[in-house]
């Protein structure tokens, strides 16, 4: 019975057997599976694989159909002779937290995923784990626990640990029906030319959670301007809401959860087929990953360990990553995964990473090109999905041939299509992909996706002085920018002098269209002429001052405002994921709470972004200007630090901090800077990438 030469302490041991009799009992009946208790002890004392299911709690979107994949992935381990455990996790859904005090609990639900995984794990003795995972932070918390299981029992002379990833399926999406297309279509006429141009643009789009949110700020301006009845437009959001988000899954956006898909799939854990479905995990796609997670247990094969799967493939990861614009939040979650890899990583490794890889996706919502249709492309065999996208890339020499849970990137990719250059392209879209780096007076490191932009509205942002609009914290910069108030909030805090200086530095002879403006309207016209930039700076919002939420409606009411999207960028210590008209540039380091820089810009400051220097400063206006010329100067960072205001914004971020629980707030103490991944302090990192 109890057999130490199993080398098994589980095993070894009186009472986990009697308590998991009833647990995998309940399991299996739920399969309609009945079996006498005599062949439960028998696998248990013979060291059949003990597999952990995990799925996730119901109430995220993307997790709505773990109960039956769950059920699937038990059936098919219970055939294969393994002994079957089921649990599931909580998870922060980013959209139904976005925009409000949920957000703030969004990152850090990443690391307690990780604490909790790995206390289950251990605790009750795991060999393995399937993971059905689906989006936001889950993903990366448990990749990051598979990890630290397997190096520390490695660490205590126990076995390997492994696992094999399930993403959940693409949520389907839908064009408006014909009559709310006709009904949006009679409003064009009633708010000037820059709303008809939104209205023609949001019709080309299907449905996700994020266009709600572009037909919410339409309509609530048009309604403002007195161009709707509000009862009009609330049958129009009522009906729009409806038909959106129609199935569960990962929203069919460049997103986190899509992101998660990549990074996963180029990690090695997700087998062949399963990255980009259309519908719930089926029972052949479950038994694929079954087949590969209990061959590699069974077979003892160290180099498919979780912790050797991800160190092999972290550069892979991050080139796929690259290659495909994945979301920003990976910049955070890179280096949270290498920590638990033992690995340091920061943003100017990745940020060189990003100039070597090219771009190879065109995700086009307004051409009817989502993840969704990428994943009925593939379904349909077009291409063979990510498969077609590495195969490429280990063709160019960009992709190491590693080992991943089916073997090795060159087997497993020998019979993979090749990219049909409509989504997943061939020849690049443009030889770089990524993100950028910045850093100046104002940061010591802060980030933008050079993916999101073409090269036309990069060059018409770079190299440029902007307006500083400053905002402490997120509310009253999303209210600003969802009712078009940011200009207002300039007028009293620059001359109009300063206005046309400004453009004749940005635009050279173009700015004599503002001479004969009168300086009431000098603003607006400068604006609409696109002879203006303005930063929306949002300071606040760090890690440890408010879990570093995404300032996700902040950028995208500011890439639907119809003037402002074309002359303005933003900047904030929080986070943000997705495309944006101009540059937006997240995860400022040092935080504002902790004296960064960002926390001491005033309204009205000018700041000059050059990308090509990779620079990003507020300028000393004065010496900027010196005998008529302007050569930028960069304000001395003491003057910045000096600023009366800094000392203020610190204590009312620290009182506002005082709101969030004290459980989480000390969970945010032990964190570190964007820059580190605000990953856990301490972490044993000790090896370079």
């Amino acid at each position: 019975m109890h057999d130490p030469s199993k080398n098994d302490p589980v095993i070894e041991q009186p009472e986990p057997v009697t308590l998991f009799l009833p647990v995998l009992e309940a399991s299996l009946g739920r399969c309609g599976i009945r079996v006498p208790r005599a062949e439960l002890v028998r696998r248990f004392m013979t060291g059949e694989p003990r597999v952990l299911v995990v799925a996730g709690a119901r109430d995220h979107p993307a997790q709505i159909d773990d109960d039956e994949i769950s059920r699937r992935a038990v059936r098919a381990l219970w055939e294969r002779g393994a002994l079957p455990f089921e649990t599931s996790e909580p998870a922060v859904c980013d959209g139904i937290a976005q925009g409000h005090y949920g957000m703030t609990f969004s990152l850090v639900s990443r690391n307690l995923t990780a604490a909790m995984l790995v206390s289950q794990i251990e605790a009750h003795g795991y060999d393995a784990a399937l993971l059905l995972d689906s989006c936001d932070k889950r993903p990366v918390g448990d990749l990051a626990a598979v990890i630290e299981v397997d190096r520390t029992r490695r660490r205590r002379g126990r076995k390997p640990f492994y696992a094999a990833f399930l993403p959940a399926q693409v949520m389907p999406e839908r064009h408006l029906s014909k009559d709310l297309q006709d009904g949006l279509r009679a409003l064009k006429g009633k708010g000037g030319p820059g709303v008809d141009e939104e209205i023609d643009a949001l019709l080309l789009h299907r449905l996700k959670c994020n266009t709600y949110a572009m037909f919410k700020k339409l309509l609530d301006g048009l309604e403002a301007q007195g161009a709707l009845p509000g009862e009009q437009r609330d049958r129009f959001l009522s009906e729009i809401a409806q038909m959106t988000c129609e199935a569960g899954g990962t929203c069919a956006f460049i997103g986190t959860g899509n992101t998660d898909k990549v990074v996963l799939h180029a990690m090695g854990f997700v087998p062949r087929g399963a990255e980009l479905l259309t519908r719930a995990a089926s029972d052949a796609v479950v038994a694929t990953a079954v087949d590969a997670l209990l061959d590699a247990v069974r077979h003892g094969r160290e180099e498919r360990s979780a912790a050797r799967l991800a160190r092999a493939n972290l550069r892979n990861a991050l080139t796929m990553w690259s290659a495909v614009g994945g979301s920003m939040n990976w910049l955070l979650h890179f280096p949270y995964v290498a920590g638990a890899l033992g690995v340091k990583l920061s943003p100017t490794e990745i940020a060189d990473l990003s100039d070597r890889t090219p771009f190879l996706i065109d995700i086009a919502p307004a051409k009817d090109r989502s993840f969704f249709t990428l994943a009925v492309e593939t379904q349909a065999g077009a291409h063979s999905g990510l498969d077609s996208s590495a195969r490429h890339l280990l063709d160019e020499g960009l992709l190491e041939d590693a080992e991943t849970i089916t073997g090795r990137w060159s087997a497993r990719l020998a019979d993979a299509l090749p990219p049909n250059d409509r989504i997943l392209y061939r020849t690049p879209l443009r030889p770089q992909s990524g993100i950028v780096e910045v850093r100046g007076n104002l940061t010591d490191s802060a980030v933008f996706k050079r993916a999101g932009l073409t090269p036309e509205a990069l060059a018409a942002f770079d190299r440029k002085v902007y307006l500083a609009a400053f905002y402490l914290g997120e509310p009253e910069a999303q209210a600003d920018l969802f009712h078009g108030r940011v200009l207002e909030k300039l007028r009293g805090e620059i001359a109009p002098a300063d206005v046309r200086a400004l453009a004749r530095v940005n635009f050279g002879d173009a700015a004599a269209a503002l001479e004969a403006v009168p300086d009431v309207d000098l603003l607006t016209e400068a604006a609409r002429l696109k002879l203006l930039r303005v930063l929306v700076v949002i300071a606040g919002e760090g890690p440890k001052a408010n879990g570093i939420p995404e300032m996700f409606y902040p950028s995208e009411y500011l890439n639907r405002d119809p003037v402002l999207r074309h002359v303005s960028a933003m900047i904030t210590d929080g986070r943000y994921s997705g495309a944006t008209w101009g540059p937006c540039i997240g995860h400022a380091s040092p935080e504002a709470l902790e004296g960064g820089a960002i926390g001491a810009v005033r309204s009205g400051d000018w700041i000059f972004m050059d990308t090509e220097r990779r620079r990003i400063d507020v300028l000393d206006r004065e010496a900027s200007l010196k005998d008529g010329a302007f050569v930028p100067v960069a304000l001395p960072i003491a003057a910045l630090a000096a600023r009366s205001e800094v000392a203020e914004r610190v204590d009312g971020l620290r009182r506002r901090r005082q709101d969030i629980p004290p459980t989480i707030r000390l969970l945010l103490d032990a964190t570190t800077t964007c820059q580190q991944g605000v990953t856990p302090v301490g972490l044993d990192v000790d090896e370079a990438l």
